[in-house]
């Protein structure tokens, strides 16, 4: 079933053109209101009712195979909800519908109250109606004809924008699965593949899947400037060389990704990976600085006193415990921080454990997150920084990127 959707303005011969080009089983006229103010009638007046010789009678339609839907003149807001809940509407009743628009006549805003509702839509074909001009106010009479508009141009680049959005929240995963939709079965832009491969490599590095990442990022390294430094980044996350700067920087990875957790509202994932971050701190101190590995720590290895039931087997430390064996061996800054903030440590932890990733059913709120991660900010960070400082590690790494930084 062929549908036509046309904006009615003061002339009926764009229209004519147009539908003369189609000849649509159904049409739809998109006229104007009567002017609440002058009360001048509405444009659709210039339809009639499809006996009065009027523009319907005029083109042999009868009553069932027309409609008028009257819209504001000058609000276009207002018209493109009833356009767009038309076109629904549309589609429901006649799914195998073959819609298009001309968008030529009627007001300013008609117009692009149409336009705007129909390419939404890949399948809608969009004509304007234009001819030879004497002068800059109108097409000379009898020179009308209909030109299809490159809307599918227009589709794409909104489509390639509006996926892109999706990194304002770190959804790389929701970017990358538009964009391969956005490219399928057709030859892409390339900016709009690389945008695509580079979503993909950020979800895997969401992910923690850094191996995979790397192999996707480093290929357009050279190509993408910004991309060259994420490149790195994740580069050194992988090194073997300095296991105890790739470790840190996994810790400082642990806490963008808890944040970017956050950020789309899941903030039991994010206070999840809070609670990891402060046990790994430790771990990667006592591994690093003392050779102790947390899972198997030899009875020799712990100072006198700091525990009594520890037979000759290697035993298996707990958060606070590790925490503990630090502050006994060591007097850096992450021993400073736990003496400090130990007791608030333990009320933070209780937030996690009455969560339903851990023990309880209590979801982590927005507020509670917020407090986690400020004393976090405020308290643990400086003095996370200042141990990597003295491992020789100044570098801070950063956050991954919100928005596509090439131009488009």
């Amino acid at each position: 079933m062929r549908v036509l959707l046309v904006t009615v303005g003061g002339s009926p011969e764009p229209i004519r053109s147009t539908w003369n080009h189609l000849h649509p089983d159904k049409t739809y006229f998109i006229c104007s209101e009567d002017d609440p103010y002058s009360k001048h009638k509405g444009s659709y007046v210039e339809v009639g009712n499809g006996q009065d010789g009027k523009l319907a009678a005029s083109l042999g339609l009868s009553p069932e195979q027309f409609e008028v839907i009257q819209v504001p003149a000058d609000r276009p807001d207002q018209a493109y909800g009833i356009l767009h809940n038309l076109i629904d509407n549309i589609y429901q009743r006649t799914p195998e519908a073959q819609i298009a628009v001309d968008y030529t006549g009627g007001t300013k805003s008609m117009s692009a109250s149409l336009f705007a509702a129909a390419v939404e839509y890949r399948e809608i074909d969009i004509y304007m109606v234009t001819g030879t001009r004497a002068d800059f106010e109108k097409v000379r009479h009898g020179t009308h004809y209909p030109r299809q508009v490159a809307a599918n141009t227009v589709r794409f680049e909104r489509e390639f924008r509006l996926a892109l959005q999706f990194w304002e929240s770190y959804d790389y995963e929701a970017a990358a699965k538009r964009l391969q939709q956005l490219i399928a079965g057709r030859q892409p832009e390339p900016n709009v593949y690389q945008a695509q491969q580079v979503s993909r490599a950020l979800s895997l590095w969401d992910r923690f899947q850094y191996e995979q990442a790397y192999e996707c990022l480093r290929f357009y390294a050279g190509s993408i400037p910004f991309v060259s430094q994420y490149t790195e980044q994740v580069h050194f996350l992988l090194e073997t060389e300095r296991p105890v700067r790739r470790d840190y920087l996994r810790i400082w990875d642990l806490w963008f990704n808890a944040l970017r957790r956050a950020e789309r509202g899941r903030y039991d994932d994010g206070v999840a990976r809070l609670y990891r971050l402060v046990e790994a701190t430790a771990q990667w101190q006592l591994q690093h600085s003392y050779h102790i590995d947390t899972s198997q720590v030899q009875p020799a290895q712990l100072p006198s006193g700091f525990r009594h039931d520890v037979g000759t087997e290697p035993v298996k430390m707990g958060l606070f415990e590790a925490w503990r064996l630090l502050r006994e061996i060591d007097t850096g800054p992450l021993s400073k921080w736990f003496i400090q903030e130990e007791s608030h440590l333990r009320q933070y932890l209780n937030i996690r454990n009455d969560s339903y990733l851990a023990h309880g059913h209590q979801p982590v709120s927005e507020e509670e997150w917020k407090k986690w991660r400020e004393w976090l900010e405020n308290s643990f960070l400086p003095a996370f920084h200042e141990q990597g400082q003295q491992h020789g590690i100044k570098k801070i790494p950063r956050q991954l990127p919100t928005a596509w930084l090439e131009k488009v």
